[in-house]
């Protein structure tokens, strides 16, 4: 048998052996879309455990073995995360690359291959955040309201997209305007840029 399928099974018992974890009452992150009917995206997490819901989406993950885990409620393996202070990586149940995200400097850079081409991007400035494309195309801007500390999350129209009850800035939410990547990808990132960068 393969050691990552090996490992993928061991993750799958340790998974549900700890499933039973108590998610937090209050969510860390809320991100709600302006848009009607959409669906609110709440992240919660503790030392060992980050929770991920939005609509009929519940993720779960659990550390063992250096990684982090993503697994439905049912206890399929979404990707499994490796990270250290200056990048993380998500992988899917092979242990092919799915997303490289590392911080760059005033830039937070995210790409389906180790050579970071072709990344999407948030970029910092001194009151706000830039989200761009692969193309370098802006896609819309992060910002923090210094005295509501309410984060609005605009399209390149200046459209509200979404709006952030946090408290403090974070780049988190401008990687749900990055379309390109699948949804529950999407959500694990901002998930994990959130819990990287508190």
């Amino acid at each position: 048998m393969h050691t990552r399928t090996i490992l993928s099974l061991a993750g799958a018992v340790l998974f549900a052996a700890g499933a039973h974890a108590a998610q937090p009452s209050t969510p860390d992150l809320i991100i709600a879309p302006t848009a009607k009917g959409a669906d609110k995206l709440s992240v919660s997490f503790d030392d060992k455990h980050v929770w991920i819901d939005s609509g009929n989406t519940h993720l779960q993950s659990q550390v063992s073995k250096g990684s982090r885990w993503y697994r439905t409620a049912k206890g399929d393996l979404v990707a499994e995360l490796k990270d250290d202070s200056l990048q993380f990586k998500l992988r899917d149940e092979a242990g092919k690359l799915l997303w490289k995200v590392k911080f760059d400097g005033d830039k937070i850079k995210i790409a389906d291959n180790e050579d970071m081409q072709k990344a999407w991007s948030i970029k910092h400035a001194a009151d706000h955040d830039k989200v761009y494309d692969p193309k370098g195309t802006e896609l819309g801007t992060i910002r923090t309201g210094s005295e509501s500390g309410k984060t609005k999350v605009k399209d390149a129209k200046d459209k509200e997209q979404y709006v952030v009850e946090l408290g403090r800035p974070t780049a988190a939410p401008g990687v749900l305007l990055m379309k390109g990547i699948p949804e529950a990808q999407r959500d694990i990132i901002a998930a994990e840029l959130l819990i990287h960068m508190k």
